[in-house]
């Protein structure tokens, strides 16, 4: 396939990064055995419960995948490589939902429900009483987003974009890992729910082109997962609530935690780890206008190129060969 090629020295620097926030985390859990004893064991439990669920998801979407696919006249899964994408799609829209849900268990009582109404009434860690469910929520999405990172860059096909897919992996993780340390789980879930939430619709699409499930035959489905996605799920999630988290993160963290009633955006006047949060947090959000300028791509092809939906997506995402409608 016509993958762009992908620079060795950075894949090996984001692999390294990779491996060093896996080695930091056991290290973090491992000392906090005093003071927090079921931390590493739920870490371990996590990584197990995680690649398990994982397996049985690609083995239930091969099945279910090969039997729908069968059915079909041009079999869209029976070339290997397809039906390889459609079991790593698969686990991860079965992932994307079951966060999602969590999260949104989370959200809808007690300090999630305020957090989510207002996200400057999130308090500085330490401030507030981290439930277990919340604990080991996001200590569970740790482990899932590690694994994720590894399965991208040693188990899954590579696509156009795999270098920024593994930047992003890296950045999360290492949000993630370092708001655990820092007792930020109330940033971290609501940050968790804008991304999981979004992905849900994204494996979606991908599943119904990977099966081909586009035009009036199968009532668009493919069409109308790619219009909601790109004009009406990523900008809302993406692009407006993401970036007002940032900004309360920036802005009450600050008046909360570092200088009470004061607030600048000169970050030399700023708290270090106040700014460096902000700093990764805005670089998740340039990956988030980059996807979004890559899903507008795809509208140029099938609307001006005349391309299918499903032919747009391989020549602008997966990196096959453009093809237009006859």
């Amino acid at each position: 396939m016509a993958v762009r090629p992908i620079n060795p020295l950075l894949d090996a620097i984001l692999r390294l990064l990779l491996v060093l926030e896996l080695a930091r985390q056991i290290h973090y859990c491992y000392t906090q055995r005093s003071s927090n004893p079921d931390q590493f064991r739920m870490f371990v439990i996590c990584f197990g419960v995680t690649i398990a669920a994982i397996v049985l998801s690609k083995k239930l979407f091969r099945f279910l995948g090969a039997a729908i696919s069968a059915k079909k006249a041009d079999d869209p899964l029976s070339n290997a490589v397809t039906m390889k994408k459609w079991e790593d799609q698969g686990w991860q829209w079965v992932i994307h939902v079951t966060m999602t849900v969590c999260e949104v268990y989370l959200l809808s009582y007690g300090e999630g429900r305020k957090w989510f109404q207002d996200y400057d009434s999130v308090g500085c860690p330490d401030d507030y009483d981290i439930s277990w469910e919340l604990e080991n929520f996001v200590l569970l999405q740790l482990t899932i987003w590690l694994v994720t990172g590894f399965s991208c860059t040693f188990f899954e096909e590579r696509r156009k974009d795999y270098l920024e897919m593994m930047f992003h992996h890296v950045l999360t993780n290492l949000i993630i890992g370092t708001a655990i340390v820092n007792k930020e789980h109330g940033w971290a879930l609501l940050i968790l729910f804008v991304h999981d939430s979004s992905d849900v619709l994204v494996d979606t699409l991908k599943l119904s082109n990977y099966m081909k499930y586009e035009g009036p035959k199968y009532f668009f489905l493919s069409e109308i997962c790619f219009v909601t996605l790109v004009y009406c799920v990523w900008p809302l999630c993406r692009m407006y609530m993401y970036p007002a988290m940032i900004l309360s993160v920036f802005q009450s963290l600050q008046w909360k935690c570092s200088t009470p009633n004061e607030f600048t955006y000169d970050v030399r006047e700023v708290e270090l780890w106040i700014t460096v949060r902000t700093f990764l947090l805005l670089l998740l959000l340039g990956l988030h206008c980059f996807w979004w300028v890559l899903f507008n791509k795809i509208t140029y092809s099938i609307v001006v190129g005349g391309a299918k939906g499903s032919d747009a997506g391989n020549a602008e995402y997966e990196g096959g060969p453009k093809k237009k409608d006859k």
